[in-house]
């Protein structure tokens, strides 16, 4: 068998044309790159390199053979490279709504398409905020508009009123009356889907407040309430009819959640594989808001209109 470390000793020299560069690239000395070479030159029988006291140079035949020698070394140096970004680890930061709703139910076919990444998922209530020193990647809510982070979108924001299917009561004439079931103390989302659909905007918006929009969502599946649900997060309920739209309009905030991460990160190779992975079956990507409208009979809208 012909030894590695003279293959690469003897490449190494012939490419960087000195054996004391050769010695400084591979950490070892320069008598053992001399040796190693001398040792493949003898398991070959062949004369690889001609030497004198201050250098040395190939051959035909060793010049032939070390351009071969680097080609394949090249390769598997870059076979070595891509095996170990397969196998990488992801650590994920990933806001919990969209991790419940959206993502939890796609993991198995996440391993099953790319069994060599290891994606350590982690909920955070910074729904808008990235922690670089934590994490690799992040699925975050916004605006897109963060500083020194490639974004890439994954969902666009459409709210819209949803219920229990049992809620008989909930319905626009008794609107006045419904408990409403937030995610902020201020109220923000109920009070912008108001004003945009043109109703009483000193209407009492009177419920209790979550913590996550999938807890206010679970609580008017319970009968609890009426919340305001993403439709990019939700789609799937409505197939299962979990849940009910007992009036619209579905409103376009302009916001939605984002695959966020360093520019320069060491897990590039890995960030990119599962990128492509989430990419084509992101909500932005299957959920179209203006058909399911005109199959809900409501209205679209947005909050730029």
């Amino acid at each position: 068998m012909i030894p590695l470390n003279a293959i690469r000793a003897f490449e190494t020299t012939i490419r960087l044309g000195s054996v004391k560069a050769a010695a400084k690239e591979l950490c070892v000395t320069e008598g053992a790159i001399s040796r190693q070479i001398k040792k493949l030159e003898n398991v070959l029988g062949l004369p690889l390199a001609r030497r004198d006291k201050q250098t040395i140079a190939a051959t035909a035949l060793g010049n032939a053979l070390a351009q071969n020698l680097t080609t394949a070394l090249d390769l598997v140096d870059q076979s070595v490279s891509d095996a170990q970004n397969k196998s990488a680890r992801i650590r994920l930061q990933v806001a919990p709504s969209f991790a419940i709703r959206w993502l939890m139910p796609r993991l198995d076919q996440l391993q099953k398409d790319l069994p060599l990444l290891d994606v350590r998922v982690t909920t955070t209530l910074l729904n808008n905020q990235f922690d670089h020193y934590s994490f690799d990647a992040g699925i975050i809510y916004g605006d897109g508009q963060w500083t020194n982070l490639n974004t890439i979108k994954l969902s666009n924001e459409y709210l819209l009123p949803v219920a229990s299917p049992d809620a008989s009561k909930i319905t626009l004439e008794n609107f006045k009356g419904l408990t409403f079931l937030h995610t902020t103390l201020d109220q923000r989302d109920w009070k912008l889907w108001v004003e945009k659909s043109n109703h009483d905007q000193a209407i009492s918006l009177t419920g209790p407040t979550f913590e996550t929009l999938d807890l206010a969502v679970r609580a008017a599946e319970n009968g609890f309430g009426i919340s305001l649900g993403d439709l990019s997060l939700i789609y799937d309920n409505f197939r299962t009819n979990s849940l009910k739209v007992p009036f619209g309009p579905i409103l376009e905030t302009g916001r939605g959640y984002y695959l966020v991460h360093e520019p320069s990160h060491l897990c590039g190779r890995a960030i990119d594989d599962f990128k492509h992975w989430l990419q084509p079956q992101s909500p932005i990507q299957t959920i179209d808001a203006e058909t399911i409208a005109q199959n809900l009979g409501i209205n679209l809208i947005s909050v730029s209109s």
